[in-house]
């Protein structure tokens, strides 16, 4: 039998635990990307097979989120943590012993299956115990702090490398699991709603069925995904430019990085501070123009043939902005749709984020990488369907 879902003021006393479960998925993506390049040299493998080392750790973290939201809503959100957070760790563990690329990919799609329940549920949590405008804010809040972790992981990655060997990225990785597990299976309550008590498979398969057929459901979904793209092709394509075309070290490649951080921080920030000034929809048509401008710049700066870092990061830091705005309401709203079906809402809206970045973050490293055009052509197309979606008014599903 469930607990009750604790009243909101839990959210405060659980936020470091969400940071945790929020941060160790996304943390993990990135710890490797000041060390790809190396890497290739090290497994003897093309970049665009290293490449997979993220192309489908994202594409794992769609999988995950695809099959956890729906487990959260028959079984609990906790055990479907613990036994993700479980899997994380023998990963990760197997992962360090890895001695070819496809070895190495394989632990890493593991990883990710593990590590990103707890993404996924972080958010199902929150949206379990607040209303819409809480939801939005928590999730805000949770997104700002915790996504200092995962920019600054390619600065610890590179250091790890350069210190002990790739493999000690994955020793990280372990450590970071079993410090988690231990946080979540001492402090996570059941938030499951007590309406899904008694629910069947046959229960949680037809409200997830609905909700894929729900136009206002879609709608926030298709926005955070258009939202999600231009970050991940940024992904794929930002390590190659500066480390390999602009011949700069991982390290600095790591610095710069933070800038995007910083980018999205502000913008869920704004988000938690101002969103009953402007209303949710008017924030993320906003969003989603500047982050486009931001796409722009990058792109009238390729064709002036401008090579160095600043060309791609400041302008970064607009389009990561105009992210931070949009993500925590189109997620909020999302996972709003039913509250019986929280945790397939969220799944679904995961899902579909990381299915998009996934194929447009290995599209990239099959373009042409000498300079910033080709990856800011993607991302521009992100941006106008984004733009697109905005003004369809919502419609009750």
């Amino acid at each position: 039998m469930n607990a009750e879902a604790p009243a909101p003021a839990t959210v405060r006393r659980l936020f470091p635990l969400l940071l945790m479960l929020s941060a160790i998925g996304p943390t993990t993506m990135n710890v490797f990307q000041a060390s790809m390049p190396g890497l290739a040299v090290s497994l003897n493998a093309p970049r665009e097979t290293v490449q997979l080392i993220l192309s489908l750790y994202i594409l794992g973290m769609a999988v995950a989120q695809l099959v956890a939201g729906p487990l959260s809503d028959r079984f609990g959100r906790r055990p479907v943590v613990l036994v993700g957070l479980s899997l994380y760790i023998v990963a990760s563990a197997v992962a360090v012993f890895s001695q070819s690329i496809e070895a190495l990919i394989g632990a890493r799609i593991a990883q990710a299956l593990g590590a990103t329940a707890c993404l996924s549920l972080s958010r199902t949590v929150i949206g379990d115990i607040s209303d819409r405008a809480t939801t939005a804010r928590m999730i805000a809040y949770v997104t700002m702090v915790m996504v200092v972790a995962p920019m600054a992981a390619p600065n610890i990655g590179s250091a790890l490398d350069i210190a002990f060997g790739w493999p000690s990225i994955l020793m990280f990785c372990v450590l970071l699991g079993v410090v988690t597990l231990a946080a979540a299976a001492l402090a996570l309550p059941e938030t499951r709603p007590a309406t899904l008590d008694a629910a069947t498979y046959a229960d949680v398969a037809r409200r997830t069925l609905a909700l894929a057929r729900n136009p206002t459901f879609l709608r926030y979904a298709a926005l955070s995904s258009m939202a999600a793209a231009c970050f991940f092709i940024f992904l794929g394509g930002a390590p190659h430019l500066v480390i390999e075309a602009m011949g700069r070290s991982p390290t600095e490649f790591g610095y710069w990085y933070i800038l995007l951080g910083i980018g999205y921080s502000l913008g869920n920030f704004t988000v938690a501070r101002a969103t009953h000034l402007f209303g949710p929809e008017r924030m993320m048509g906003v969003g989603s123009a500047l982050a486009l401008l931001g796409v722009v710049i990058i792109g009238v700066l390729a064709l002036a043939a401008v090579q160095h870092p600043a060309a791609l990061f400041v302008p970064a830091m607009l389009f990561t902005f105009g992210n931070g705005l949009v993500m925590p309401h189109a997620m909020a709203a999302a996972i709003q749709t039913d509250r019986n079906a929280a945790g397939a809402a969220s799944g679904l809206v995961g899902f579909s984020q990381m299915l998009v970045g996934a194929g447009f973050s290995y599209l990239v490293a099959r373009l042409p990488g000498e300079t910033a055009l080709p990856m800011a052509v993607l991302m521009m197309l992100c941006g106008i369907v984004a733009l697109v979606l905005m003004p369809l008014r919502r419609r009750k599903g």
